[in-house]
């Protein structure tokens, strides 16, 4: 957690995180729910209405029990953003390490 916060803090990113172990102390996630069903009880726990996901979610999440449930699912396109990296050629897909090594902290 504590390199999850130096990223955070290096890249100006403000967003509270929340821990799924939190809610199940709360009793308003389920602690033997399984995939698709746990991430709903997720969402519903923290008053969603929709739920992000990576592209490969096609391959693993019950579309069909999302939509009973009212969560709407949206799939992100990540556009990778180019940035110098101190070497010849650009390299897409690495950590936030590469960036904050190559670009430095961001100052806002």
């Amino acid at each position: 957690m504590a390199f999850i916060e130096f990223i955070k803090k290096s890249f100006a990113i403000n967003t509270k995180i929340i821990f799924s172990s939190e809610l199940v102390k709360s009793e308003k996630v389920n602690p033997i729910s399984r995939s698709s069903e746990r991430l709903i009880e997720i969402v519903k726990a923290l008053e969603g209405d929709e739920y992000l996901s990576g592209v490969m979610g096609h391959e693993y999440l019950d579309l069909p029990l999302f939509k009973r449930k009212g969560i709407k699912v949206k799939f992100q396109e990540f556009k990778h953003p180019v940035y110098i990296q101190h070497y010849d050629g650009f390299i897409p897909n690495l950590s936030a390490i590469d960036a904050l090594l190559n670009i430095g902290k961001i100052e806002l």
